[in-house]
């Protein structure tokens, strides 16, 4: 038996087989070799023989600690993980510090999701072996998948001392960096490993992930390419590479690294919404049945698509509740306990903070600027948190400059986030990202202030009662819409999007439309949304509205040059010379793109997704904003702003009635002077006066909210009737 033994310690498992074998032939029942030979047979995947070694094992010797500990492997290898459990449980009554039983034991309860279980397990062995590097390295990850990355990371370190330059290691406590936001740290964790184990696709899918939060994503998608070059069977890293395409503009990759994705994972999550995104900021059109397909699944309540992908191609308040609940049930609310409890701070003023990805040169960024100067400080302290990292541009400046406290938090977890504000007693929290690139709602998601709003960067309801207002106005939130909102409509007097009306100052770039690359003489039709907002039914009526108007241009935003290229052809297709597709390069400088803008005749909404802060900059400079309005927030925003202004002519109730008004426009320079003057004369009456208002309005509405927190009572909608 002891050659037997020593020989399968060496490796050399058949020669190990044929002597246990012999042994069973002399002793048919003898204790040790069948249970070797259990574990050689599980070793080569046959199972159901190894656990009959394994069971005539312990019939011949019960008490065996080591023979339960390896007939709960076998189990733990068939996937009969409870039946495991007490395998280990077995093993541990007859040998309470048998470590290894401890270590698997711990992992099986993971496996199960038993996270504090599992802890504990870990615990005991840490207890018994203090040295053991795999008990550390197994708390760690239990720790992360509780969400105390710091607390992990700890763990990893002290694994690391124990086992200096483990690959494994490395990678474990890279992923929880980068999970508590420390992402260079992260990075040089998954370089490590990379170097320590080149054959290793786990550390350069780590580093990839790591790099797409850096935003390196030529980088990114070099180790996505390496990872699955090392295993080619991992077809899920295609979503993260195709990811980061789409960041690159290589859309057409990006569609179809997507498209192979769910050829093999036809449900795989959040892909068929990336797939669309995808196909939308590219204009490619050729595959409608995705859109259809995309709702169709959020409707059933899979996990298909985050909201933003919806935005792009529903017009259903409804849709969008539904798939923001999915989204933030799967990945933001699980785990989050609060970190508020009820308490009531006596402060003087309203301890008020703006948290986001966007407080940097960004449409909301550029929105919110001006209104945190204008707050009253006599009843506010403005704090603003920013968990993306300084752009050096202007705007950032201001926002730095403008608010009483600024935190770069770009480097911080969520949790931390959220407890630094519940130390600084924040009353009212503002998320001015909501569900759009880069957001991180799971902040808010610890509860870690007594109100906790939706306003400005996410045009529909958050999904969550973690959220207790979003901010809007009757236009974009009419009454019998309010069911579609997890949380109470606050309304404040159109428009709720801060705007300042003041004219814009004059460019030295921008003084003729031949400064712009316009025709002097030809009816200029503009729409500057993100191309992602373009769609058939819309680019059909603009091509009808271009042959009916002989003498017309449509100016475009040079978005990506795949973009570009599909609408050339979409106009081809319609009948149109595609050079009557103007296409704007983008402007360094807000006033001058505002400068160029005003040389446009009419600018041309979408649906179902308005122009926003894009019709914000139409109106600004001058230009009438034609919009058709919507069922849903994001397709309501335009007409808000033009209600605003009085120009209700403007909006729209259907795609028909949006054609024949921008066809009668066109074909009556008069009427559309009129039109242009009354905007002009309402924008100078106004000036910053509108933007004041607007910031009069929402302190306000966040009174309201303060008040009823300090009142004890629980959130409710509210109308704020006139204006401040």
């Amino acid at each position: 038996m002891r050659e037997a033994l020593t020989l399968h310690q060496q490796g050399r498992i058949a020669e190990a087989a044929r002597l246990y074998a012999d042994i069973l032939k002399a002793f048919p029942n003898h204790p040790g070799a069948l249970q070797y030979l259990g574990v050689i047979e599980s070793q080569k995947g046959n199972y159901a023989n190894a656990l009959e070694l394994l069971d005539r094992s312990l019939a011949s010797n019960p008490r065996a600690a080591a023979a339960h500990y390896n007939r709960a492997n076998i189990l733990r290898d068939m996937d009969r993980l409870t039946d495991a459990i007490r395998g280990y449980d077995d093993a541990l009554a007859l040998d309470p510090k048998h470590v290894s039983a401890l270590i698997n034991r711990a992992a099986v309860l993971r496996r199960l999701e038993r996270y504090a279980e599992a802890l504990g397990s870990y615990d005991l062995a840490i207890a018994v072996a203090p040295n053991e590097a795999n008990a550390h390295h197994g708390r760690g990850i239990t720790l992360s998948e509780l969400g105390r990355h710091s607390d992990a990371i700890a763990g990893f370190d002290r694994a690391l001392a124990l086992a200096p330059g483990k690959a494994e290691l490395l990678i474990s406590r890279g992923h929880a960096l980068r999970s508590a936001g420390q992402f260079a740290d992260a990075a040089r964790d998954f370089l490590q490993a990379v170097q320590k184990d080149p054959n290793s696709a786990n550390a350069y899918a780590g580093l990839a992930s790591t790099l797409m939060e850096l935003r390196h994503f030529s980088h990114a998608v070099e180790s996505y390419d390496r990872a699955m070059a090392l295993d080619p069977a991992w077809i899920e890293l295609n979503y993260g590479r195709s990811s980061a395409l789409i960041e690159l503009q290589r859309y057409e990759e990006a569609v179809a690294g997507f498209r192979k994705l769910l050829a093999v994972h036809p449900g795989y999550p959040y892909a068929a919404g990336m797939l669309v995104h995808a196909l939308n900021i590219s204009c490619d059109w050729s595959d409608p049945g995705c859109a259809v397909d995309l709702i169709a699944r959020v409707r059933q309540g899979k996990k298909a698509a985050s909201p933003f992908a919806v935005l792009e191609i529903s017009d259903s308040p409804k849709v969008m509740q539904q798939c923001a609940r999915i989204v933030m049930r799967d990945k933001f609310e699980p785990g989050h306990p609060a970190l508020w409890n009820g308490e009531i701070y006596p402060h003087k003023r309203i301890y008020l903070a703006y948290v986001s990805a966007d407080l940097r040169s960004h449409p909301v960024g550029n929105l919110i600027a001006p209104v945190i100067g204008l707050h009253d400080r006599s009843q506010f302290e403005v704090t603003g948190i920013a968990y993306t990292g300084d752009d050096g541009s202007e705007t950032r400046q201001l926002l730095k400059q403008g608010f009483d406290r600024f935190v770069e938090a770009s480097d911080k977890s969520d949790f931390d986030i959220a407890r630094m504000m519940r130390e600084l007693e924040i009353d009212i929290a503002v998320d001015l990202s909501g569900l759009t690139a880069n957001c991180r709602p799971g902040i808010l998601c610890f509860r870690p202030c007594p109100v906790q709003v939706s306003y400005l960067g996410y045009a529909g309801s958050m999904g969550s009662r973690r959220y207790d207002y979003i901010i809007g106005d009757e236009t974009v939130i009419p009454e019998q819409d309010s069911g579609f909102y997890d949380e109470k409509p606050a309304l404040i007097p159109c428009p709720f999007m801060p705007f300042d009306a003041a004219p814009p100052l004059t460019s030295s770039l921008i003084k003729s439309r031949a400064d712009a690359g316009l025709p002097e003489d030809k009816f200029v039709f503009a729409s500057f949304n993100n191309s992602l907002k373009f769609n058939p039914p819309v680019f059909d009526i603009w091509m009808r509205l271009l042959q009916r108007i002989g003498d017309s241009v449509l100016w475009l935003p040079a978005v990506n040059p795949t973009a570009m290229r599909n609408l050339a052809s979409e106009a081809e297709r319609r009948g149109v010379a595609a050079e009557r597709l103007i296409f704007a390069p983008r402007l360094p400088h807000l006033n001058d793109h505002l400068a160029r803008l005003a040389l446009a005749d009419l600018f041309l909404d979408t649906l179902p997704y308005n122009a926003h802060s894009t019709a914000a900059d139409a109106l600004k400079s001058g230009l009438p904003v034609l919009t058709c309005r919507g069922h849903s927030f994001a397709g309501r925003v335009a007409a808000s702003l033009l209600e605003s202004a009085g120009l209700t002519e403007l909006v729209t109730t259907s795609p028909g009635e949006y054609e024949s008004r921008a066809l009668m426009l066109a074909q009556n320079p008069h009427e559309l002077a009129d039109i242009r003057t009354r905007l002009c004369a309402w924008r100078a009456a106004q000036g910053v006066g509108l933007l004041r208002d607007t910031v009069r309005n929402l302190e306000i509405a966040y009174r309201e909210m303060w008040k009823r927190t300090q009142q004890g009572l629980p959130p409710g909608g509210f109308t704020i009737e006139n204006v401040a």
